[in-house]
């Protein structure tokens, strides 16, 4: 596909799940953020999405789908420095993953595991590789398609330095790639960790080979249950599941029900037309005064949910 013929991933998204979902702009105090587009029961899947980006934790980049994050699964090819594919994902994208394949990944992986092993700076390695592929070539990677996510206003002079010191360590790995340093300058960096740092998706998978055999008969169960001893987790961007707004009562369930870094979003109970649809952010079971906290400082905002108001007006 040539660039002129390109959509926007967020426009395609909307049109393809026009049925259930509509996005209204500035909503007071929100932004932006989805709403029903019609009366949607409870249980319904709303939507399922692929990700514009996902990875694995440095401990699984040598036995998930580095397309995916399948865990489970014959390797059709292994590539440079451990990277591995499904099947499915071994057909797809050739010259990303030979890119992929020409470049040392170590500086950057040693950095994220020496820094509690970060996982945003992992995504923008992928989101470096389809820059650079783009800017090289003109290729189907788009990258752009961050820019409709929203972001933290980060000023030169206030960049984090642990921000500063990952961006070199993704440099340092890409030293073997011709002119990636002016296709790949600091700015561009700071842009996208802005982004995926108040865009970015939890991604549950469950890692059989860390199952009993005898457990491993229950598959489908263990998928259902949510059972943590099992469960290691990616992270993901996804355009229009970025589109949701937080509420610490959610009407709207996240789930990775094939075991990939595909989301589905389920109404977790009846919602009306014309009603805003809202995931939680994080763990809404947690005292109001630790949610509060962990939105403030994560997200830049606090929290006025009925929950929220409720809690606060009684402690």
């Amino acid at each position: 596909m040539g660039s002129a013929s390109y959509v926007p991933r967020l426009s395609r998204l909307l049109a393809e799940n026009s049925r259930f979902v509509t996005l209204f702009q500035n909503i007071p105090g929100l932004g932006r953020g989805l709403f029903a587009a019609t009366d949607i029961p409870q249980g319904t899947v709303i939507l399922e999405e692929v990700p514009l980006v996902s990875t694995a934790p440095v401990s699984k980049k040598q036995s998930w789908c580095a397309g995916c994050l399948r865990p489970e699964f014959i390797a059709d090819e292994k590539s440079h420095h451990g990277a591995i594919y499904c099947p499915s994902c071994a057909r797809n994208g050739e010259s990303m993953r030979a890119m992929y394949a020409g470049i040392d990944w170590g500086p950057l992986h040693s950095f994220c595991v020496e820094h509690g092993n970060q996982k945003f700076p992992l995504l923008v390695s992928e989101l470096a590789c389809m820059k650079v592929r783009e800017d090289m070539d003109g290729g189907d990677f788009r990258s752009s398609d961050m820019s409709s996510l929203c972001h933290v206003n980060v000023q030169r002079d206030s960049i984090p330095q642990e921000w500063r010191d990952s961006y070199e360590a993704l440099m340092a790995s890409f030293d073997s790639i011709s002119g990636a340093r002016d296709c790949l300058n600091l700015s561009w960096y700071v842009d996208m960790m802005s982004r995926i740092h108040v865009n970015a998706f939890r991604v549950d998978i469950v890692d059989i080979g860390s199952l009993s055999i005898g457990d491993k008969g229950g598959y489908s169960e263990l998928l259902k249950e949510h059972v943590t001893a099992a469960r290691e987790s990616g992270s993901a961007v996804y355009v229009l599941a970025s589109m949701l707004n937080h509420s610490c009562i959610p009407n709207v369930g996240v789930g990775f029900p094939r075991n990939t870094h595909e989301i589905r979003l389920t109404a977790e109970r009846d919602i009306s037309q014309h009603e805003q649809l809202c995931v939680s952010y994080i763990d809404s079971d947690a005292p109001v005064a630790e949610r509060q906290q962990m939105l403030e400082f994560s997200y830049g905002f606090r929290c006025e949910c009925e929950k929220c108001r409720e809690e606060m007006t009684s402690s």
